[in-house]
């Protein structure tokens, strides 16, 4: 005789965010096969498995339900790598500040979200300035911290272009996504290398 497998009964809580996270899901694969333009409401909450009113009652929007992507997707691969703090000088808290997003980013849903807020960004401007807001904003002021800081114990040793202009450490990110979609199959890129590269000619001068 089969014996009989007990089926435990989810709680009303537990339906609720089961169908949530069904909705990110759908949500993500049609915003991937569609982009955000073409995305379509009715067709998540059908690749959900949900009532398109179900959708409505979790995300009062489409640009509601992309940020909750952005939280779930792209966040965590830079929350980890902000939150690092050491005593190492500037240029080795640097490496470990990118290197780490590099090497999660590809594999990543992330990169798919990164690349359809670049690709449909000027036609759709929110899309950068929630990105900015949720996750730039954040990376420019970690590296103003740690540059802060390094200017205390490090003086002269700082570069006074990285002072002037902490963005210009973002440029190996930003070519990474814009080569790694477009070019990387044609000539292939080693990006943790291209960042000590890229490190080498900013502090150049400081050694």
């Amino acid at each position: 005789m089969t014996p009989i497998t007990k089926v435990e009964k989810l709680t009303r809580s537990q339906q609720v965010e089961k169908k949530k996270q069904a909705i990110l899901t759908a949500a993500f694969d049609e915003f991937v096969d569609h982009g955000y333009a073409g995305a379509r409401m009715e067709l998540i909450a059908k690749k959900a498995g949900v009532a398109k009113g179900t959708v409505f009652l979790h995300f009062t929007d489409k640009k509601t339900l992309f940020i909750e992507l952005i939280k779930l997707h792209v966040l965590p691969v830079f929350s980890k790598a902000f939150q690092n703090d050491s005593d190492k000088i500037l240029r080795i808290q640097l490496e470990e500040l990118f290197l780490p997003i590099l090497e999660r980013l590809p594999t990543s849903k992330a990169f798919a979200i990164i690349q359809l807020i670049l690709a449909e960004g000027k036609r759709f401007p929110e899309l950068t300035e929630l990105y900015y807001d949720l996750v730039i904003s954040k990376g420019i002021e970690k590296i103003k911290q740690l540059i802060d800081r390094a200017r205390k114990n490090e003086k002269d040793s700082i570069p006074p272009a990285l002072i002037q202009y902490p963005h210009l450490l973002f440029a190996p990110l930003i070519m990474s996504f814009l080569w790694q979609t477009n070019f990387q199959t044609y000539y292939p890129i080693d990006f943790k290398k291209m960042v000590s590269a890229h490190l080498d000619i900013l502090f150049s001068n400081q050694q």
